[in-house]
């Protein structure tokens, strides 16, 4: 296990990441900018979730 608590406590974390950054992908795409600079900041502030480092 790559931390101290359950992994499936850790495994939601990592989907609800994933789900949030490629939900503002989308918004990115179909309304505005705003939503990717959204992104870029969440990727920056969880990357071992999103990469799995």
């Amino acid at each position: 296990m790559r931390r101290t608590k359950e992994a499936g406590v850790f495994m939601l974390t990592d989907f609800l990441v994933r789900l949030t950054i490629g939900s503002l992908a989308i918004l990115g795409f179909q309304l505005s900018a705003i939503y990717f600079l959204l992104m870029v900041l969440l990727i920056g502030t969880h990357n071992k979730e999103f990469f799995g480092w």
